[in-house]
Formats: structure tokens, C-alpha cells, sequence
């Protein structure tokens, strides 16, 4: 069963700010893969990151929370792997 996407408004800032290469393999990969997957990739540890969960794509990061009784995924931020991290922390 695949889950639907929804993105939060700075998820979509994010992407505009990458090329359009990077953004197309990105929203690719979500639609083609990671719905059909959701929650088997990385785990986010620690207190304030409980809930989401982090989808390589080459060098990019997408971090996501999983709604599994509606079947979907909300994807919160997407950057490169060295500032992601910093960039949900910034958010939530």
C-alpha cells in the first residue's frame, strides 16, 4: 500500500533552493520509493527527534514523520546531509 506525501511549506523552499537535478531525483525518489517504504530508513535518535525519520537520496536528506493511520507521510525539511539536521533543529 503507498502512503501519500504531504510537504510542509519550508520543505518546498528547501527544494526550490537546490538545482533542479537534485530536486527532480529527490521528489522521484520519494514518489517511487519512499512510499511505498516509509519508517525502514534511519530513526532520528534523541528526545526532541522522537517521531522522525531520515531518507538518504545521494548527498540530500529528506526528514519525514510517518501518520500511519492516515497513510501518510509529512516530509519536514530536506537539505544536505551536513546541514539537515541543524535545519530541523531550527524548526521544531
Amino acid at each position: 500500500m503507498a502512503y501519500n506525501v504531504d510537504y510542509k511549506t519550508s520543505a518546498f523552499k528547501d527544494l526550490k533552493r537546490l538545482s533542479l537535478l537534485d530536486s527532480k531525483n529527490i521528489i522521484s525518489s520519494i514518489d517511487n520509493i519512499l512510499v511505498f517504504s516509509p519508517g525502514k530508513d534511519k530513526e532520528l535518535k534523541g528526545k526532541k527527534f522522537k517521531g522522525f525519520y531520515s531518507y538518504r537520496v545521494n548527498d540530500y536528506r529528506v526528514i519525514y514523520i510517518i501518520e500511519h493511520d492516515v497513510s501518510l507521510i509529512y516530509v519536514i525539511a530536506i537539505s544536505h546531509r551536513k546541514e539537515v539536521y541543524k535545519l530541523l533543529d531550527r524548526r521544531i
